[in-house]
Parts: structure tokens; sequence; C-alpha cells
């Protein structure tokens, strides 16, 4: 259960990681 739980922690990390670096790229685009 432990091991499953880090592995959805990663996942949740990659998924905010990738997010914020969109909304970066946007931000940069538009401005």
């Amino acid at each position: 259960m432990l091991s499953y739980r880090k592995a959805e922690n990663v996942v949740l990390a990659g998924a905010v990681t990738s997010w914020v670096v969109i909304v970066a790229a946007a931000l940069l685009v538009n401005s």
C-alpha cells in the first residue's frame, strides 16, 4: 500500500510540474 501511495505521489508531482511548465510557457508567449 505504501509503494502504491508513493507512485501516486510521483504521478501527481509530475502532473503538477508539467502544468506549471505549460502555464509558464503560455505566459512567456503572451508577454
